[in-house]
C-alpha cells in the first residue's frame, strides 16, 4: 500500500496531500531496491522484544474490490457537512516464504 501511494509511484495524482505525509512519518529510504518503512507501533511483549517485519512487495496481498466512494452526510449539529469515504478490501499474507520475522531487544541501552 505505501509504494501505491508513495510519491515515486507517479501514476497516483489524486492525492499528494496523503502521499507527502505517508513520506514524511514512515519512509526512511532505500537499499538496493528496498524500501524502508518505520513506524511506533510495534508491539514490545513483557522481555522488551520488539517484533517487526521484513518481506518482498509479493509476501503481502491487498485486494481492492470496490473502488473508495465518497459521500457527503449532512451534520446540523455542527452546520456542515460530514464527508465519509468507504471501501470494500481484503489483504493478508499470500506468500509466507517471502518474509521474514525480526525480533529484535527494545531495551533502552545503558552508558
Amino acid at each position: 500500500m505505501a509504494t501505491t501511494i508513495s510519491v515515486a509511484n507517479t501514476t497516483q495524482v489524486n492525492a499528494p496531500g496523503i502521499q507527502d505525509q505517508l513520506v514524511r512519518n514512515f519512509f526512511m529510504g532505500g537499499a538496493y531496491g528496498i524500501d524502508f518503512f518505520v513506524t511506533s507501533n510495534i508491539s514490545i511483549d513483557g522481555n522488551a522484544d520488539a517484533y517487526g517485519a521484513l518481506f518482498a512487495r509479493d509476501a503481502m496481498a491487498f485486494d481492492v474490490r470496490r473502488a473508495p466512494r465518497l459521500e457527503s452526510e449532512r451534520d446540523a449539529s455542527r452546520r456542515g457537512l460530514e464527508l465519509v469515504m468507504s471501501t470494500i478490501y481484503g489483504h493478508g499474507v499470500w506468500r509466507p516464504e517471502w518474509g521474514v520475522a525480526v525480533i529484535s531487544d527494545a531495551t533502552a541501552p545503558e552508558y
